[in-house]
């Protein structure tokens, strides 16, 4: 079934549910662990945990079943193509089109906890279940992350929109965030602690770490601005930040909904500061309780981002560098995002350049398309 579902100030949600007879009993009780959505925001590949991969085709509202033996966190749209990487349960990896031509095809030894391509197709960056982090394949692999133990949740990759660099996130630490890069890579190994299990900016030409930003404490999710200028990232207690690419300087650091708000160099707090919207009465979980537990963070536009939340179907918007949100998004609930367990962060991504946002749902075989 194909319908449109809500229409509200800023968004327009299309849910596709998978309905042809042949799949609708397969996919009946399966949920989207991971999907990764086009550069022009045309085409959705979505990995189900009961192994299905669905091609969708926002503007004919179509789909198309990929394979029904894949790592259902594998699927990634490469940037600024109509290619597409996933692998199979037999840990054999595919380049394909929109079309169904395979492009590459190569094997690694692992099943892939997320797995991210250039836009050349040149370069192959993968994680394993230990979240080792590698560069390449075959005889051309390097190890670019040599330990894992640590994380609490597979590491987000995010390439930049420039294919230079690879922003990494996964349990971040204040000690070990705060660490030099040369430091790190000197006391790195310890009990196979890894210390760069935070959010890390590496180089992929080379495959080096260059930059660390602290400011997490726990389960992170971080991206990389549209224009390669800022890193933005969140966690599960409600902490975050953004910062400058570059420089690794903060910009803020955003502590609650309510307003709370420390400025970098300032070490003052403000509460319900001016400015800020009032929280939607019904920003609620099915507890009836406010959350502050940071999802999932993606850029919509160039300059502004949504801030996803636990267990509630709402979007907050924020624009620019400002740490002040700017709308309260509803979602709908019916059917409900994914954003109920933080396993599945990867199942939120968005078109920046078409200002298309696609979740999975929470408790159905489809996606939720807003624009």
């Amino acid at each position: 079934m194909l319908s449109i579902c809500r229409l509200f100030v800023s968004l327009l949600a299309l849910c596709l549910l998978v309905c042809a007879c042949s799949d609708k009993s397969a996919l009946k009780n399966a949920e989207v662990t991971k999907l990764s959505v086009s550069s022009d925001g045309k085409y959705v590949i979505s990995g189900y945990d009961n192994h299905y991969l669905v091609l969708w085709d926002i503007p004919n509202r179509s789909y198309h079943v990929i394979s029904q033996h894949a790592n259902d966190n594998s699927p990634y749209f490469i940037k600024h193509t109509h290619q597409f990487i996933w692998q199979n349960t037999h840990n054999q990896v595919y380049v394909q089109n929109i079309n169904g031509k395979t492009i590459q095809q190569f094997l690694v030894n692992y099943s892939v906890l997320s797995q991210v391509m250039t836009s050349n197709l040149q370069t192959y960056i993968s994680e394993d279940k230990h979240w080792k982090l590698y560069k390449g394949y075959n005889k051309n692999t390097i190890t670019m992350k040599k330990y894992g133990i640590g994380e609490d949740k597979p590491l987000n990759l995010t390439l930049s929109h420039n294919d230079k660099y690879l922003l990494t996130s996964g349990s971040g630490s204040p000690a070990y965030d705060k660490m030099s890069i040369k430091d790190s890579l000197e006391k790195e190994g310890i009990n196979e602690l890894s210390l760069f299990g935070g959010v890390t900016l590496w180089n992929v030409k080379t495959g080096k770490p260059i930059k660390k930003y602290s400011g997490s404490s726990s389960s992170t999710y971080a991206t990389i601005s549209p224009n390669t200028q800022y890193v933005l990232s969140g966690d599960l207690n409600g902490s975050g930040g953004l910062y400058h690419l570059e420089t690794g300087k903060s910009i803020y650091q955003n502590l609650s909904l309510e307003g709370r708000l420390i400025q970098t160099g300032k070490e003052k707090f403000s509460w319900n500061k001016k400015g800020f919207p009032p929280i939607p009465k019904n920003f609620r979980d099915y507890n009836d309780q406010l959350r502050g537990q940071i999802f999932s963070m993606k850029y919509i536009t160039n300059n502004t981002y949504l801030r996803f939340t636990n267990y509630i179907s709402y979007a907050i918007l924020y624009q620019g560098t400002s740490a002040v949100p700017k709308k309260y998004l509803s979602l709908g609930k019916v059917p409900f995002p994914s954003v109920g367990y933080y396993s599945r962060d990867e199942s939120i991504d968005t078109s920046p350049s078409t200002h298309i946002l696609v979740t999975g749902q929470e408790v159905d075989d489809g996606i939720n398309v807003y624009q």
